[in-house]
């Protein structure tokens, strides 16, 4: 038995847990069934990577579910393919600066997910850090204008069957709820076209016109790479655009009377709903119009 195996089973063995057998038609394997989480273990000489679905629309949102993610679409890229592409194509990235600052964010999230487990599953931890330095490897030694597997040959699929242990054990602790992708598109497709509306309005101050356009700039930047750095950061730069009406009340007015400001106010309130019932936290729609009523007029 290897150790990453006898690991597992350690894991398990130390849950309420019950052990079967079952056969899916191709191979047997061992299910075990941890406090209503099911996880199956196969033979840990060949090991199966996780089922990956790309047209999956629900994430938990918790950082070993997203490089779990992340690392399961790289799996999938043929090994002969250009390396500069393929990490284009994982990272959704249009230009090399952008792939560049996403494959930084993509070695924070393993960090990020080391460093979570180490809270939570301590004894976890060194699968996980095999592979942070596996992913490190592969970054540092990839040669971007060559084949793909200079990157992806570090990954080992023992790694990457222990990130979606680590993954479901953490959803398991968390109860996170999943984020909607398509909703989250939705919103991004909504707010890009509001944002060039805003640059065409001439019922807005020119400075108040540039307010509204950096924020909901920072707010597209946080959708497009919420399946890397994950919800936090869209909530963020959600609440900063809702919370300057506070302190800005040429802001604030634009928001509240005039046509394209109450359509900004609007798309703001729907984000913030999204996110924090994702979150658990209290929802912004009110919050927001209270704020925004409040404002002395001009």
């Amino acid at each position: 038995m290897s150790g990453h195996r006898a690991l597992l089973l350690e894991v398990v063995g130390s849950l309420t847990s019950t052990v079967g057998f079952v056969t899916d038609g191709s191979e047997t394997r061992e299910r075990i069934s941890v406090s209503g989480l099911d996880l199956s273990l196969y033979n840990a000489r060949s090991p199966t990577l996780p089922r990956f679905d790309p047209m999956s629309k629900n994430i938990a949102d918790n950082p070993a579910n997203r490089l779990l993610l992340i690392v399961q679409l790289c799996k999938t890229i043929g090994g002969n393919e250009n390396c500069r592409n393929s990490w284009k194509k994982v990272l959704k990235a249009d230009s090399e600066s952008k792939m560049l600052d996403r494959i930084s964010k993509v070695l924070d999230l393993s960090v990020e997910t080391v460093n979570l487990m180490a809270a939570t599953f301590p004894r976890h931890v060194p699968p996980l850090q095999k592979l942070n330095t596996q992913i490190v490897s592969g970054v540092t030694q990839q040669n971007l204008g060559g084949p793909w597997s200079s990157f992806i040959a570090q990954i080992s699929d023992d790694s990457v069957v222990a990130l979606g242990f680590a993954a479901s054990l953490l959803d398991e602790r968390d109860k996170l709820k999943t984020v909607d992708g398509s909703e989250m598109e939705t919103h991004r497709e909504k707010l890009a076209e509001l944002r060039k509306e805003v640059m065409a309005s001439d019922e807005l101050p020119e400075e108040v016109r540039l307010a509204i356009a950096r924020y909901l700039g920072h707010l597209l930047d946080a959708l497009d790479e919420y399946f890397i750095t994950g919800i936090f950061p869209v909530l963020d730069a959600t609440s900063t655009a809702i919370g300057n009406v506070a302190f800005d009340h040429s802001y604030g007015n634009a928001l509240r009377d005039t046509t394209v400001g109450q359509k900004v106010a609007a798309a703001l309130a729907n984000v913030a709903n999204s996110v924090t019932i994702i979150t658990g936290m209290v929802q912004l729609a009110e919050p927001v119009q209270h704020i925004l009523k409040s404002l002395p007029a001009l």
